[in-house]
């Protein structure tokens, strides 16, 4: 679904900061932290698609969102 580095990725791209997506969420940004460490590793389900939404990202956006950023 989305991997930590694709939500650290888009987050940034929205100019959201961890702090902030953690209050939406209703998370501390140490958890938050802690799911962009899984690096390319898919974060857990149940979060990966409340985060989806609250960025308001479209599956292509998420899996292209790391050749945007590399190009």
């Amino acid at each position: 679904m989305i991997t930590g580095n694709q939500m650290r990725l888009l987050r940034t791209l929205k100019n959201i900061g961890q702090s902030g997506l953690a209050k939406m969420l209703g998370l501390s940004q140490q958890y938050i932290s802690k799911l962009e460490r899984y690096g390319d590793t898919e974060i857990p389900h149940y979060w990966g698609g409340k985060i989806i939404s609250i960025l308001n990202c479209s599956e292509t956006e998420v899996m292209n969102v790391q050749k945007i950023t590399v190009a």
